[in-house]
């Protein structure tokens, strides 16, 4: 798979996996599982054996009246395989890790982007959220008094609908 012009510099595959949360979803599972990304959609290698024999070995003259026949003898059995990766699997798969060298080790976002000259490049704005569940269990942690070996205490919270 060839780097091809365009914008994003990368080949073809990668910006559509950069560009597209559901193509990508899929081709992430297969990386994360250590599967073909086709395997995931059920497609399993096919599988063939060929049998080959060779006639019976002729019988001595005094056993030829008798009814029975001797089964031909397998010389060899030749099993062919399709292999378990596609041309297809594998120009996804390669395209999906070109995407992840792409990725800040930092945020997760394009490095590209997060690397970006401060003075020319894009802007960010932080937004803050705050997990609630876990503030609880914070608060409730600072209310004991001198807790023994705090580390080994397992939180739970309750959810109380308004």
């Amino acid at each position: 798979m060839e780097h091809q012009p365009g914008r994003g510099g990368g080949p073809f595959l990668a910006r559509r996996i950069a560009a597209d949360p559901e193509f990508r979803r899929p081709i992430e599972l297969a990386d994360r599982l250590g599967v073909p990304p086709s395997q995931l959609e059920g497609r399993e290698p096919a599988e063939t054996t060929v049998y080959e024999y060779a006639d019976a070995p002729a019988r001595p003259w005094w056993l030829r009246w008798l009814p029975w026949r001797r089964a031909p003898r397998l010389v060899r059995a030749v099993t062919t395989r399709e292999p378990l990766y596609t041309e297809q699997d594998r120009e996804e798969l390669l395209a999906y890790a070109i995407y992840r060298e792409g990725l800040c080790p930092v945020c997760g976002g394009a490095l590209e982007e997060c690397t970006s000259h401060e003075a020319t490049g894009i802007r960010f704005k932080a937004h803050r959220l705050r997990c609630r569940r876990r503030d609880a269990v914070l608060r409730a942690a600072e209310e004991l008094e001198n807790p023994r070996r705090p580390e080994a205490l397992v939180w739970s919270t309750t959810t109380i609908r308004r």
